[in-house]
């Protein structure tokens, strides 16, 4: 127990001097040689924030619903969740500018809850036919993503001249628009987030054994499927209202994490939570320093790096949790 101890508290040192240095060099890479702090503190400071909520939010997301679902391809941009989100905060934003309030409460859209919340009530009662398997039920996912990334783009267009450009940028992420005031309400759902999944850790753990072995084990299935699908729609919606759809985070990082410390959420939960942070700030640097003359979209740099690494896990059937 001891060595496993020291163990874990090594891999969270070495996530964290892993984010500290992805940190500097976002904050420092060409701004403090030309004197203006300015461009650190005001706008590359909120960013580097923004990222690390973000990702330490959609990595958790992505640990509930993997264990939820007993499937390690479950994130909140398969399932068509993080589409929800963003087509409750675009709805939800026309209506407030038609009725003269503000959509954005403290950084926050509410319609971005509703959103989420919505999208993942019907993935539920589609989970929950008989006949229905975890391909039908990814497939199923897939389409309401697609459906709401259409119905993005159809509203935008319609609503603005250059509504097009916009939904590509919610579509792909994007991390510019992010301010303190996101950053602090995300990290504080983060945060409450994570303190529920270490209290309710064995519940978690039991959930990811699948729905018969919790209920043997005198666990609330129902009660809890509900409180855990809250609490991933309230991180997507959060994490759609700073950053816009950005895939792969809530994918990969929990389910690699699984492969390097075992199923237990007690682990998996702190060590995602970092790597989320790290994985999506490294990102967020490549996107802004990989060319000069442009800034790619988050989004786009995650999938492009997401995406082959997906396909070599699938690939490799030797490879736990993947079939």
């Amino acid at each position: 127990m001891r060595h496993s101890g020291v163990k874990m508290l090594s891999r969270i040192a070495v996530a964290l001097a892993v984010l500290l240095a992805i940190g500097y060099f976002s904050l420092s890479w060409g701004a403090w040689a030309d004197g203006n702090a300015q461009i650190v503190w005001g706008l590359r400071f909120p960013r580097l924030l923004n990222a690390i909520a973000v990702g330490s939010g959609l990595s958790l997301a992505g640990v509930i619903l993997q264990a939820l679902f007993s499937n390690p391809l479950c994130e909140p941009y398969t399932l068509g969740v993080s589409s929800g989100a963003a087509v409750g905060v675009v709805l939800f934003q026309s209506l407030a500018v038609q009725l003269g309030i503000s959509s954005v409460f403290f950084g926050f859209s509410i319609g971005g809850l509703v959103g989420s919340i919505v999208f993942t009530l019907i993935l539920l009662l589609f989970g929950m036919r008989k006949q229905t398997n975890q391909t039908s039920f990814l497939l199923g996912g897939v389409i309401l993503g697609m459906l709401g990334s259409s119905v993005l783009s159809v509203w935008m267009a319609m609503t603005d001249p250059n509504g097009v450009q916009a939904a590509l940028s919610w579509m792909l992420g994007d991390l510019q628009k992010g301010s303190i005031e996101s950053a602090t309400v995300t990290g504080l759902v983060v945060f409450f987030v994570f303190a529920v999944i270490v209290l309710k850790s064995r519940v978690l753990d039991a959930l990811l054994l699948g729905e018969l072995e919790a209920s043997s084990l005198a666990i609330a299935v129902k009660k809890e499927r509900v409180l855990f699908l809250f609490l991933a729609a309230l991180l997507v919606s959060v994490c759609v209202s700073s950053a816009g759809m950005i895939g792969f985070i809530g994918l990969l990082v929990p389910h690699g994490v699984r492969l390097r410390v075992g199923a237990s959420h007690s682990r998996v939960s702190i060590l995602a939570t970092l790597w989320g942070a790290v994985c999506l700030s490294l990102a967020d640097l490549v996107s802004q320093r990989l060319f000069q003359t442009r800034e790619l979209p988050v989004g786009a740099v995650t999938a492009l790096v997401g995406a082959p690494v997906l396909m070599i896990w699938l690939l490799k059937r030797n490879v736990r949790g993947i079939r």
